[in-house]
């Protein structure tokens, strides 16, 4: 059982999409069909053991409101479990608390650790032994990464992590291409 309070964080600025991104955040965005991008980070939180789970949305949430319901596919409407959905409130021109965090409410929350999962990939994750191995390294953030041979071509406008294994990370550049 992962001891943590899950975050479905909403999307940075620099992810647009024209058209649909009008009218629905991206983590209400059709995958396959039949699911939401806010599903893969969902699955991984609640088959990982977490099962209280804020999900922050920016703006138009209806779509994604009606998309999750009451958390109930994700076995998050238990007696012990919890999905909220928490639009983001704007706090433009107030730089100093102008972040993903404040926009969360935070609460008093049993659970020492909180995992923050972005709502715009696709992947599947054990996040338990994601946080069995943050418990055992000491440190005090973790972050899961892939690594890729193509990042000034393909993620032009991300943040690039430059990591050492003995140091951590080295420094944070934005690739501007």
């Amino acid at each position: 059982m992962c001891d943590a309070y899950g975050i479905v964080n909403f999307e940075s600025a620099n992810v647009h999409v024209k058209g649909m991104g009008e009218y629905r955040p991206v983590s209400a965005f059709s995958y396959l069909g039949r699911y939401r991008l806010v599903d893969f980070p969902l699955s991984n939180m609640s088959n990982s053991g977490i099962d209280q789970v804020k999900v922050l949305v920016k703006s138009n949430p209806r779509s994604l409101v009606e998309h999750l319901g009451n958390g109930r596919q994700y076995n998050l409407n238990s007696k012990r479990g919890r999905l909220q959905i928490i639009p983001a409130i704007s706090s433009e021109g107030v730089d100093v608390n102008n972040t993903d965090i404040c926009a969360m409410l935070l609460e008093a929350m049993p659970q020492e650790y909180v995992i923050i999962a972005p709502p715009n990939m696709v992947y599947r994750q054990d996040l338990d032994q994601l946080l069995q191995q943050h418990q055992a390294s000491g440190a005090d953030i973790s972050v899961l990464y892939q690594n890729v041979d193509n990042a000034k071509s393909a993620y032009l406008n991300c943040d690039v992590l430059r990591l050492n294994r003995q140091k951590g990370v080295l420094s944070i550049d934005r690739n501007r291409g």
